[in-house]
Protein backbone atom coordinates (compact mmCIF):
# COMPACT_ATOMS: atom_id res chain seq x y z
CA UNK A 1 0.00 0.00 0.00
CA UNK A 2 2.53 2.20 1.34
CA UNK A 3 5.01 1.48 -1.42
CA UNK A 4 1.95 2.19 -4.53
CA UNK A 5 1.17 5.41 -2.83
CA UNK A 6 4.99 6.62 -3.21
CA UNK A 7 4.87 5.61 -6.73
CA UNK A 8 1.64 7.49 -7.32
CA UNK A 9 2.94 10.88 -6.09
CA UNK A 10 6.38 10.26 -8.06
CA UNK A 11 3.86 10.30 -10.85
CA UNK A 12 1.44 13.15 -9.98
CA UNK A 13 4.64 15.26 -9.69
CA UNK A 14 5.75 14.01 -13.05
CA UNK A 15 2.23 14.01 -14.72
CA UNK A 16 0.45 16.73 -12.74
CA UNK A 17 -2.92 16.68 -14.42
CA UNK A 18 -3.04 13.10 -14.32
CA UNK A 19 -2.62 12.97 -10.99
CA UNK A 20 -5.21 16.17 -10.38
CA UNK A 21 -8.01 14.57 -12.22
CA UNK A 22 -7.48 11.28 -9.96
CA UNK A 23 -7.83 12.98 -7.17
CA UNK A 24 -10.90 15.56 -8.28
CA UNK A 25 -12.43 11.96 -9.46
CA UNK A 26 -12.44 10.74 -5.77
CA UNK A 27 -13.51 14.10 -3.97
CA UNK A 28 -16.54 14.62 -6.49
CA UNK A 29 -17.32 11.07 -5.76
CA UNK A 30 -17.16 11.83 -1.81
CA UNK A 31 -19.27 15.07 -2.45
CA UNK A 32 -21.64 14.02 -5.02
CA UNK A 33 -22.58 11.29 -1.87
CA UNK A 34 -22.73 14.29 0.61
CA UNK A 35 -25.19 15.55 -1.39
CA UNK A 36 -27.62 12.97 -2.21
CA UNK A 37 -27.34 11.61 1.20
CA UNK A 38 -30.14 11.63 4.05
CA UNK A 39 -28.34 10.50 7.08
CA UNK A 40 -26.30 13.63 8.72
CA UNK A 41 -23.58 11.67 10.00
CA UNK A 42 -22.91 9.82 7.47
CA UNK A 43 -23.29 13.43 5.05
CA UNK A 44 -20.68 14.60 8.10
CA UNK A 45 -18.05 11.89 7.50
CA UNK A 46 -18.05 11.68 3.72
CA UNK A 47 -17.61 15.78 3.76
CA UNK A 48 -14.73 15.69 6.47
CA UNK A 49 -13.32 13.06 3.90
CA UNK A 50 -13.80 15.09 1.01
CA UNK A 51 -12.11 17.96 2.64
CA UNK A 52 -8.91 15.96 3.79
CA UNK A 53 -8.56 14.59 0.38
CA UNK A 54 -8.47 17.83 -1.05
CA UNK A 55 -5.77 18.55 1.25
CA UNK A 56 -3.69 15.34 0.30
CA UNK A 57 -4.17 13.95 3.88
CA UNK A 58 -4.65 10.28 4.83
CA UNK A 59 -7.71 10.18 2.60
CA UNK A 60 -6.24 10.43 -0.11
CA UNK A 61 -3.83 8.01 0.45
CA UNK A 62 -6.63 5.35 1.19
CA UNK A 63 -8.81 5.84 -2.04
CA UNK A 64 -5.91 6.65 -4.23
CA UNK A 65 -5.83 2.88 -4.86
CA UNK A 66 -9.22 2.89 -6.09
CA UNK A 67 -9.27 6.38 -8.18
CA UNK A 68 -9.98 4.48 -10.94
CA UNK A 69 -13.31 3.01 -10.37
CA UNK A 70 -16.22 4.09 -12.04
CA UNK A 71 -18.74 6.40 -10.20
CA UNK A 72 -21.54 3.07 -10.53
CA UNK A 73 -18.73 1.58 -7.98
CA UNK A 74 -19.97 4.40 -5.06
CA UNK A 75 -15.94 4.52 -3.98
CA UNK A 76 -17.96 7.13 -1.04
CA UNK A 77 -19.77 4.17 0.67
CA UNK A 78 -17.46 1.60 -0.12
CA UNK A 79 -15.21 3.87 2.31
CA UNK A 80 -18.13 4.72 4.68
CA UNK A 81 -18.77 0.76 5.10
CA UNK A 82 -15.83 0.14 5.70
CA UNK A 83 -15.51 2.23 8.89
CA UNK A 84 -19.11 1.16 9.74
CA UNK A 85 -17.83 -2.29 9.44
CA UNK A 86 -14.92 -1.46 12.35
CA UNK A 87 -17.14 0.00 14.64
CA UNK A 88 -19.72 -2.47 14.33
CA UNK A 89 -17.03 -5.10 14.83
CA UNK A 90 -15.94 -3.48 17.72
CA UNK A 91 -12.32 -2.50 16.40
CA UNK A 92 -13.26 1.31 16.20
CA UNK A 93 -14.47 2.16 19.33
CA UNK A 94 -13.45 5.86 19.21
CA UNK A 95 -15.65 5.89 15.93
CA UNK A 96 -18.32 3.86 17.02
CA UNK A 97 -18.60 6.54 20.20
CA UNK A 98 -20.66 8.54 18.12
CA UNK A 99 -22.96 6.43 15.83
CA UNK A 100 -26.19 6.02 16.97
CA UNK A 101 -26.16 2.13 15.03
CA UNK A 102 -23.25 1.36 17.67
CA UNK A 103 -25.02 3.48 20.08
CA UNK A 104 -23.09 6.53 20.12
CA UNK A 105 -24.02 9.86 20.63
CA UNK A 106 -24.91 11.23 17.08
CA UNK A 107 -22.17 14.24 17.31
CA UNK A 108 -21.32 14.96 13.68
CA UNK A 109 -18.41 16.60 14.06
CA UNK A 110 -16.68 14.32 16.42
CA UNK A 111 -17.80 11.44 14.02
CA UNK A 112 -16.18 13.41 11.13
CA UNK A 113 -12.60 13.96 13.08
CA UNK A 114 -13.00 9.96 14.57
CA UNK A 115 -13.78 9.22 10.35
CA UNK A 116 -10.93 10.45 9.42
CA UNK A 117 -8.50 9.95 12.22
CA UNK A 118 -9.28 6.16 10.81
CA UNK A 119 -7.79 6.68 7.55
CA UNK A 120 -4.40 5.36 8.39
CA UNK A 121 -5.81 2.16 9.76
CA UNK A 122 -4.54 -0.44 7.13
CA UNK A 123 -7.94 -2.76 8.46
CA UNK A 124 -10.25 -0.59 6.19
CA UNK A 125 -11.18 -2.90 4.00
CA UNK A 126 -13.23 -0.87 0.92
CA UNK A 127 -15.45 -3.95 -0.28
CA UNK A 128 -17.66 -3.46 -2.86
CA UNK A 129 -21.09 -2.04 -2.20
CA UNK A 130 -23.55 -5.13 -0.96
CA UNK A 131 -27.11 -3.48 0.14
CA UNK A 132 -30.35 -5.57 0.60
CA UNK A 133 -32.59 -2.82 1.74
CA UNK A 134 -36.48 -4.15 2.66
CA UNK A 135 -37.76 -1.17 2.33
CA UNK A 136 -37.65 -1.14 -0.64
CA UNK A 137 -40.08 -3.58 -0.79
CA UNK A 138 -42.61 -1.53 -0.02
CA UNK A 139 -43.30 -0.32 -3.68
CA UNK A 140 -42.49 -3.44 -5.07
CA UNK A 141 -44.59 -5.14 -2.88
CA UNK A 142 -47.37 -3.22 -4.40
CA UNK A 143 -46.35 -3.91 -7.78
CA UNK A 144 -46.46 -8.11 -7.04
CA UNK A 145 -49.98 -7.39 -6.40
CA UNK A 146 -51.34 -5.70 -9.23
CA UNK A 147 -49.89 -8.33 -11.30
CA UNK A 148 -51.17 -10.75 -9.51
CA UNK A 149 -54.92 -8.78 -9.27
CA UNK A 150 -54.36 -8.40 -13.17
CA UNK A 151 -53.68 -11.87 -14.19
CA UNK A 152 -55.21 -13.95 -11.28
CA UNK A 153 -52.08 -16.50 -10.94
CA UNK A 154 -49.87 -16.86 -8.48
CA UNK A 155 -46.33 -15.48 -8.85
CA UNK A 156 -42.97 -17.31 -9.65
CA UNK A 157 -40.27 -14.95 -8.69
CA UNK A 158 -37.09 -14.09 -10.15
CA UNK A 159 -35.00 -11.53 -8.73
CA UNK A 160 -31.76 -10.00 -9.98
CA UNK A 161 -28.58 -8.70 -7.52
CA UNK A 162 -30.29 -10.85 -4.97
CA UNK A 163 -27.81 -10.40 -1.89
CA UNK A 164 -29.44 -12.11 0.62
CA UNK A 165 -32.79 -12.59 -0.61
CA UNK A 166 -33.87 -10.42 1.57
CA UNK A 167 -36.79 -9.04 -0.58
CA UNK A 168 -38.16 -12.42 -1.66
CA UNK A 169 -39.65 -12.34 1.67
CA UNK A 170 -41.49 -9.34 0.78
CA UNK A 171 -44.74 -10.94 1.61
CA UNK A 172 -43.39 -12.12 5.41
CA UNK A 173 -43.25 -8.40 6.34
CA UNK A 174 -45.79 -5.85 7.75
CA UNK A 175 -45.91 -2.69 6.18
CA UNK A 176 -47.16 0.34 7.67
CA UNK A 177 -48.59 2.57 5.15
CA UNK A 178 -49.58 5.37 6.69
CA UNK A 179 -52.27 4.68 9.22
CA UNK A 180 -52.89 1.54 7.24
CA UNK A 181 -50.98 -1.91 8.28
CA UNK A 182 -50.84 -4.17 5.37
CA UNK A 183 -48.97 -7.69 4.75
CA UNK A 184 -48.34 -10.29 7.73
CA UNK A 185 -49.30 -7.96 11.03
CA UNK A 186 -47.45 -10.29 13.11
CA UNK A 187 -43.97 -10.18 11.54
CA UNK A 188 -41.02 -8.47 13.27
CA UNK A 189 -40.17 -7.14 10.40
CA UNK A 190 -41.73 -3.35 10.26
CA UNK A 191 -41.58 -1.81 6.80
CA UNK A 192 -42.73 1.47 7.74
CA UNK A 193 -43.39 3.90 4.35
CA UNK A 194 -44.34 7.81 4.49
CA UNK A 195 -46.51 8.22 2.04
CA UNK A 196 -46.67 11.04 -0.46
CA UNK A 197 -49.96 10.06 -2.13
CA UNK A 198 -52.49 7.14 -1.95
CA UNK A 199 -52.43 4.43 -0.30
CA UNK A 200 -50.96 1.00 -2.18
CA UNK A 201 -52.95 -2.10 -1.80
CA UNK A 202 -50.53 -4.43 -0.76
CA UNK A 203 -52.89 -7.18 -0.67
CA UNK A 204 -52.22 -11.36 -0.50
CA UNK A 205 -50.28 -11.85 -3.43
CA UNK A 206 -49.76 -16.20 -3.23
CA UNK A 207 -46.37 -16.97 -4.39
CA UNK A 208 -45.23 -20.71 -5.48
CA UNK A 209 -41.82 -19.94 -5.92
CA UNK A 210 -38.79 -17.33 -5.31
CA UNK A 211 -35.51 -17.48 -6.23
CA UNK A 212 -32.44 -15.05 -7.24
CA UNK A 213 -28.99 -14.86 -8.22
CA UNK A 214 -26.37 -12.40 -7.51
CA UNK A 215 -22.36 -12.61 -7.57
CA UNK A 216 -21.58 -12.86 -4.69
CA UNK A 217 -24.61 -14.05 -2.86
CA UNK A 218 -24.75 -13.36 0.74
CA UNK A 219 -25.93 -15.71 3.56
CA UNK A 220 -28.36 -14.47 6.06
CA UNK A 221 -26.79 -16.91 8.64
CA UNK A 222 -23.36 -16.14 8.50
CA UNK A 223 -22.18 -13.30 11.13
CA UNK A 224 -19.37 -12.20 8.38
CA UNK A 225 -22.16 -11.63 5.82
CA UNK A 226 -24.51 -10.19 8.32
CA UNK A 227 -21.87 -7.38 9.56
CA UNK A 228 -21.18 -6.44 5.86
CA UNK A 229 -25.14 -5.78 4.80
CA UNK A 230 -25.71 -4.02 8.41
CA UNK A 231 -22.02 -1.89 7.93
CA UNK A 232 -23.66 -0.49 4.36
CA UNK A 233 -26.39 1.11 6.50
CA UNK A 234 -25.89 4.36 7.32
CA UNK A 235 -24.54 5.01 10.63
CA UNK A 236 -26.95 7.46 11.83
CA UNK A 237 -30.27 5.58 10.62
CA UNK A 238 -31.40 3.47 13.32
CA UNK A 239 -34.52 2.63 12.60
CA UNK A 240 -33.97 1.44 8.90
CA UNK A 241 -30.93 -0.35 10.56
CA UNK A 242 -32.97 -2.42 13.10
CA UNK A 243 -35.13 -3.52 10.16
CA UNK A 244 -32.34 -4.47 8.36
CA UNK A 245 -31.69 -6.62 11.25
CA UNK A 246 -34.84 -7.96 11.43
CA UNK A 247 -35.22 -9.12 7.87
CA UNK A 248 -31.63 -10.90 8.01
CA UNK A 249 -32.85 -12.82 11.39
CA UNK A 250 -36.23 -13.73 9.31
CA UNK A 251 -34.17 -14.97 6.34
CA UNK A 252 -31.48 -16.89 8.19
CA UNK A 253 -34.44 -19.05 9.89
CA UNK A 254 -36.09 -19.18 6.46
CA UNK A 255 -33.84 -18.37 3.19
CA UNK A 256 -35.05 -18.28 -0.60
CA UNK A 257 -32.12 -19.74 -2.48
CA UNK A 258 -29.67 -17.20 -4.08
CA UNK A 259 -27.48 -18.69 -7.05
CA UNK A 260 -23.78 -17.63 -7.67
CA UNK A 261 -24.20 -16.50 -10.94
CA UNK A 262 -24.44 -13.88 -14.08
CA UNK A 263 -27.99 -12.27 -14.35
CA UNK A 264 -27.65 -12.50 -18.05
CA UNK A 265 -26.41 -16.29 -18.33
CA UNK A 266 -28.83 -17.39 -14.99
CA UNK A 267 -31.76 -15.58 -16.14
CA UNK A 268 -31.95 -17.51 -19.73
CA UNK A 269 -31.69 -20.45 -17.91
CA UNK A 270 -34.74 -19.85 -15.67
CA UNK A 271 -37.25 -18.04 -18.06
CA UNK A 272 -38.65 -21.23 -19.64
CA UNK A 273 -42.88 -19.89 -19.15
CA UNK A 274 -44.57 -21.41 -16.30
CA UNK A 275 -48.10 -22.85 -17.20
CA UNK A 276 -50.39 -21.80 -14.59
CA UNK A 277 -48.21 -19.08 -12.88
CA UNK A 278 -46.55 -15.39 -13.57
CA UNK A 279 -43.42 -15.30 -13.63
CA UNK A 280 -42.04 -11.93 -12.30
CA UNK A 281 -38.35 -10.42 -12.88
CA UNK A 282 -37.76 -7.67 -10.45
CA UNK A 283 -34.69 -5.83 -9.50
CA UNK A 284 -34.24 -3.22 -7.49
CA UNK A 285 -30.68 -0.48 -7.80
CA UNK A 286 -28.88 -2.85 -9.76
CA UNK A 287 -28.60 -1.84 -13.36
CA UNK A 288 -25.54 0.23 -12.49
CA UNK A 289 -23.73 -2.54 -11.52
CA UNK A 290 -24.41 -4.77 -14.14
CA UNK A 291 -21.49 -4.52 -16.98
CA UNK A 292 -22.89 -3.57 -20.92
CA UNK A 293 -22.88 -6.80 -21.99
CA UNK A 294 -24.82 -7.88 -19.12
CA UNK A 295 -27.10 -5.21 -19.05
CA UNK A 296 -27.49 -6.21 -23.31
CA UNK A 297 -28.17 -10.03 -21.61
CA UNK A 298 -30.42 -9.80 -19.42
CA UNK A 299 -32.75 -7.88 -21.99
CA UNK A 300 -32.55 -10.03 -24.51
CA UNK A 301 -33.48 -12.79 -21.94
CA UNK A 302 -36.39 -10.43 -21.42
CA UNK A 303 -37.29 -9.66 -24.74
CA UNK A 304 -37.03 -13.56 -25.97
CA UNK A 305 -39.19 -14.83 -22.99
CA UNK A 306 -41.57 -12.10 -23.71
CA UNK A 307 -42.54 -13.32 -27.00
CA UNK A 308 -43.57 -16.66 -25.70
CA UNK A 309 -45.81 -14.92 -23.05
CA UNK A 310 -49.44 -16.30 -22.91
CA UNK A 311 -52.23 -15.61 -20.67
CA UNK A 312 -52.28 -18.69 -18.91
CA UNK A 313 -48.20 -18.40 -18.16
CA UNK A 314 -48.06 -14.65 -18.42
CA UNK A 315 -44.17 -12.57 -18.07
CA UNK A 316 -43.87 -9.21 -15.44
CA UNK A 317 -40.26 -7.42 -15.64
CA UNK A 318 -40.72 -4.84 -12.30
CA UNK A 319 -38.09 -2.57 -11.69
CA UNK A 320 -37.01 -0.04 -8.65
CA UNK A 321 -34.06 1.82 -10.47
CA UNK A 322 -33.01 5.51 -10.61
CA UNK A 323 -35.37 8.07 -12.18
CA UNK A 324 -34.83 11.59 -11.69
CA UNK A 325 -33.83 12.38 -8.58
CA UNK A 326 -36.11 9.56 -6.88
CA UNK A 327 -36.71 6.12 -7.80
CA UNK A 328 -38.87 4.97 -10.07
CA UNK A 329 -40.79 1.40 -10.06
CA UNK A 330 -42.12 0.49 -13.17
CA UNK A 331 -43.91 -2.60 -14.37
CA UNK A 332 -44.12 -4.01 -17.70
CA UNK A 333 -46.49 -7.46 -18.41
CA UNK A 334 -46.46 -9.35 -21.44
CA UNK A 335 -49.19 -10.34 -23.18
CA UNK A 336 -49.15 -7.15 -23.95
CA UNK A 337 -45.89 -5.17 -23.15
CA UNK A 338 -46.63 -1.66 -22.40
CA UNK A 339 -44.39 -0.16 -19.44
CA UNK A 340 -46.49 1.83 -16.31
CA UNK A 341 -44.51 3.69 -14.17
CA UNK A 342 -46.58 2.67 -10.78
CA UNK A 343 -44.30 4.59 -7.97
CA UNK A 344 -42.05 7.39 -7.35
CA UNK A 345 -39.75 6.81 -4.00
CA UNK A 346 -36.89 7.77 -2.29
CA UNK A 347 -34.13 5.77 -2.88
CA UNK A 348 -35.01 3.53 0.12
CA UNK A 349 -38.72 2.96 -0.80
CA UNK A 350 -39.77 5.87 1.48
CA UNK A 351 -41.48 8.33 0.96
CA UNK A 352 -43.74 6.57 -1.24
CA UNK A 353 -46.01 7.98 -4.24
CA UNK A 354 -47.88 5.32 -5.31
CA UNK A 355 -48.90 5.81 -9.02
CA UNK A 356 -50.55 2.82 -9.65
CA UNK A 357 -51.52 0.82 -12.93
CA UNK A 358 -52.38 2.97 -15.45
Amino acid sequence: MEAFVNVDERLGRVHGQHMDDRRRHVIESLRWQVDNTSDPVTAAVLRAAAEDAERGGPTWDRLAPHAELPPGAAIALRLAGAAHRLALAGEAPEYAAHLPTCGGDGDTKAAAKAFVALMDDDRLDLRPVQTNEPRRTAPLAAAFHVVHQRTGLPLRLLELGASAGLLLRFDDYAYELGSTVAGNASSAVRIRVDLDGPTPAVGPTPVVARRGCDPNPLDPASPEDRLLLLSFVWAGEVERFRTVEAAIDAAAADPAPVDRADAAAWLADHLAPASGTTTVVFHSIVQQYLSPATRSGVNAAITDAATRATADAPLAHITFEPGEGRAETRLTLWPGGEEHLVAVSGFHGSPLDWRGYR
